[in-house]
């Protein structure tokens, strides 16, 4: 992580892909993976703020900044 931004990496089996749930603080400006915009949602739950998208089969390169 550096200052606002976070990367990570994401392995997804499944040919229909996967949602991915991450905690978040603050509003998510850009989420992409790997390097191209793509849309997601947040969400209020269970006393924390979620950020919801859906990332396709193999291996990829998830990047979020505020």
């Amino acid at each position: 992580m550096a200052g606002d931004t976070v990367t990570f990496e994401a392995y997804c089996r499944s040919p229909k892909g996967m949602v991915v749930k991450i905690p978040v603080s603050g509003e998510p400006q850009r989420l992409s993976i790997d390097g191209k915009d793509t849309t997601f949602q947040t969400e209020e739950n269970f006393g924390h703020k979620w950020l919801y998208f859906v990332c396709p089969q193999g291996n990829h390169k998830i990047t979020r900044r505020r």
